[in-house]
């Protein structure tokens, strides 16, 4: 009897590795929701990656790399032909899928698939509400901030999207005005862009919550916005700058800071640097800033105040520093903005290339390394998440350059065309901005990246840098980080130009 059952369960668990499940593609397994999650789309990944697969009923999806049994369905990326191999084109394909807001079975399309939600009255909405985390104000002035509604429906039916917020501790600190109504309808999925103004009446630190809600169904979502409102300066303080700008996590690291005057007239009584929290809460000084060419100060007199001071941080991410200058003729503190020091897994600076990869472009004639992309990930995009896609392609991450691009490397197939794979599947994901080949014949171009199916070198506006040699190549690489972390509008330091 017990053999009996064991052949039933293992039946079972093959016809659900293989066959259709109510509609579902079968890369959507976890769980089956009509959507194409991130793990989802990397195992698939994973088979193009190995070459072919098989039917393996005991596995997340029914299927692992390699070559052995077939007696099942095969996976609905695996299509014109369907020969047990996961082709560029099927994978692209369900890259497409993911990056759109679900999708649904429609008979005569290449997969059997097509974007867009499926319409199902036992699935309830959902909703995500994103904030700005931190927003500092000088007393008197506004800032506009958005906020961003994600909805998403599974039916016709129409429902209510209401906003409410509060202010702790004290709504008096400072004043909302909102340029969106306090409800709408929403009967369908979507995406809201919600802006708001708010003004900073007295200094001190304030929390904004916003919270999202579906009344016909309770479902809610909520996030809260830390805002600091500091005193004004006359405008006397530059920005904060340091050097560098990331360092390795749990290592500690000499890192410069410099403010400059804006004043020469008003001489600070002293200028200290400030870790904060991402509210701009200080919880410890690192240091005083000196003008006189001593403890770290680079030139006297020259109205740049810096200090070296090492720095250690057990913490992925950024630690957070701002400096508080005291005046004798101004009344309250200055405070310049908060400045962020990238802590990082990856190597920080350019890795040395191996030159026996560099391969040339049969289509341009252009030199380029055959196992190695430049990559530039959306900021706030997580290490892990980093890390995942670098792997989506069999990569990793070799060097990071001062701009936040991403040297990543990967074994490659000896040739242009594979690069250009891999930038595609890249491209693919939506946590990627921009990704280019590294070209080593003079001339280094920065795009942005395509959408699915435009052509690799139609590339739209871009910046582009000129070198004269394998070596010079690789070092202009810094330079034209910086010219499009400038275009980009990131905040630097004054002392960092």
């Amino acid at each position: 009897m017990k053999q009996i059952i064991t052949t039933v369960f293992v039946i079972i668990l093959i016809l659900y590795a293989g066959e259709a499940r109510a509609g579902y593609h079968s890369a959507d397994h976890n769980p089956p929701d009509f959507h194409i999650s991130l793990s989802e789309l990397l195992r698939v990944i994973q088979l193009y990656n190995s070459g072919s697969f098989h039917c393996a009923p005991d596995t997340e999806d029914g299927y692992a790399p390699g070559s052995k049994d077939r007696a099942c369905t095969p996976h609905n990326s695996d299509y014109a032909p369907q020969d047990w191999h996961i082709s560029l084109n099927g994978l692209l394909r369900l890259i497409q899928l993911y990056n759109s807001d679900g999708y649904h079975a429609e008979a005569g399309t290449e997969d059997g698939f097509a974007p867009g939600r499926r319409t199902s009255p036992d699935i309830p909405p959902e909703i995500t509400l994103t904030v700005p985390a931190f927003l500092e104000l000088t007393q008197g002035e506004s800032g506009e901030v958005g906020f961003t509604v994600e909805f998403r429906t599974y039916d016709t039916d129409d429902y209510t999207l209401a906003v409410s917020q509060t202010i702790s501790p004290d709504s008096a600190g400072i004043s909302l005005s909102a340029e969106f109504p306090p409800e709408w309808t929403g009967d369908d999925t979507g995406t809201w862009i919600l802006s708001q103004r708010i003004t900073g009446n007295i200094p001190g630190m304030y929390e904004i919550t916003t919270v999202i809600t579906v009344p016909e169904t309770g479902v809610s979502d909520q996030g809260t916005t830390a805002v600091s409102v500091v005193g004004k300066s006359d405008d006397i303080l530059g920005s904060l700058g340091l050097s560098p700008s990331a360092i390795p996590i749990s290592e500690a690291t000499d890192v410069v800071f410099r403010v400059r005057l804006k004043d020469p007239d008003k001489k600070p009584t002293e200028i200290t640097v400030e870790e904060t929290d991402e509210s701009g809460s200080p919880f410890r000084v690192l240091g005083h800033l000196a003008n006189d060419g001593t403890s770290g100060d680079l030139l006297a007199g020259d109205y740049v105040y810096s200090g070296t001071f090492n720095v250690v941080s057990d913490t992925e991410g950024a630690a957070v520093f701002r400096a508080k200058a005291i005046f004798p003729d101004v009344p309250e503190a200055v405070y310049t903005d908060i400045r962020r020091l990238v802590v990082t897994r990856f190597p920080i600076g350019i890795a040395p290339s191996d030159t026996s990869k560099i391969v040339t472009d049969p289509d341009t004639g252009h030199r380029l390394l055959s196992n190695e992309v430049s990559v530039l990930f959306a900021e706030g995009t997580d290490p892990d998440t980093i890390e995942a896609i670098a792997g989506a392609v069999g990569g990793t991450v070799v060097g990071m350059s001062y701009g936040g691009f991403c040297q990543i490397r990967f074994p490659g197939t000896g040739d242009a065309a594979g690069v250009y794979n891999v930038m595609d599947i890249l491209r693919g994901f939506p946590e990627v901005e921009i990704t280019e080949p590294y070209f080593m014949d003079g001339e280094i171009g920065l795009f942005p990246p395509s959408t699915l199916g435009r052509g690799r070198h139609d590339s739209g506006s871009h910046l582009r840098a000129h070198c004269h040699s394998d070596a010079e190549s690789r070092s202009c690489i810094g330079s034209i980080c910086q010219q499009y972390q400038s275009r980009r509008g990131r905040q630097m330091g004054e002392s960092d130009r």
